[in-house]
Parts: C-alpha cells; structure tokens; sequence
C-alpha cells in the first residue's frame, strides 16, 4: 500500500480543546492498528526550513513494520548523500508519527492534525512550538 503524508513544523496550526485532540488521535490510531498493514509505502513531505526539505519527497518503505529504504526526490550535489545521514528522525514509521501527534498535542502552543478517513494515519501534521 502506498500513503502520502505531509508534515509541517514550525507553522502556525489550529488548535482544538486538548481532550479532543486526544481522543481523535486514539480513534485513528486504534483505526489503523486494526488493519494489520506492517507493509507499506509512503511519501513523506516536509513544509519547513530545515535541512531535510532539500531532498525533496522521500518515499519511504517500510516491511513488517520498520523502515527498509527511504529514496529522496533528488540528490543535491552540494549535500552529502541522504543514504549517510542516517538521522533517527528520518527512519520514522506511521506508528512513529502517531507517536510524534502525542508529543505535539502535550508540548506545542498551536497544532493541526488531518487524518486520512479510511486507513486512520495522520496525512498531515502541523505543529508551532
């Protein structure tokens, strides 16, 4: 299966009451556990000033459940090759971005999360901190 999904940090998002955000997160967690998909393709966009935006989308694969390749839109020849950065945050699965909505609706001032309507993951994140 192949998800796109879209983060954005250190934007201005909308928040609502912090119980409900809570709760909207368990169900679309709870959404997505129940399809047992441990193998899966998604593309991986980020909206903010930071280093990884240079590589463009990365399509991010992931087999029974941990990430197996993550490919970048383009390599910038001013950069060092994306396969060497090997950044934690880089290898991040859906239950990991779960995890991240968690963090962000207990520690950032403003948010937004869009959750895809038939699978659960989150599609887009927003977060200011």
């Amino acid at each position: 299966m192949r998800f796109f999904l879209l983060v954005v940090l250190f934007t201005a998002g909308c928040s609502l009451v912090e119980n409900e955000d809570q709760e909207e997160l368990d169900r679309n967690r709870q959404l997505w556990a129940s399809q047992n998909i441990d193998d899966y393709q998604f593309d991986l966009d980020f909206g903010c000033f930071c280093l990884v935006t240079d590589y463009g989308t990365l399509t991010i694969t992931v087999e029974d459940g941990e990430v197996v390749s993550i490919v970048p839109e383009f390599e910038p020849k001013d950069l060092q090759p994306f396969s060497e950065r090997n950044r934690a945050s880089d290898r991040r699965t859906i239950e990991d971005y779960f995890d991240l909505v968690e963090d962000i609706i207990d520690e950032a001032e403003r948010w937004s999360v869009t959750y895809d309507p038939r699978f659960g993951f989150p599609a887009k994140i927003s977060a200011d901190y």
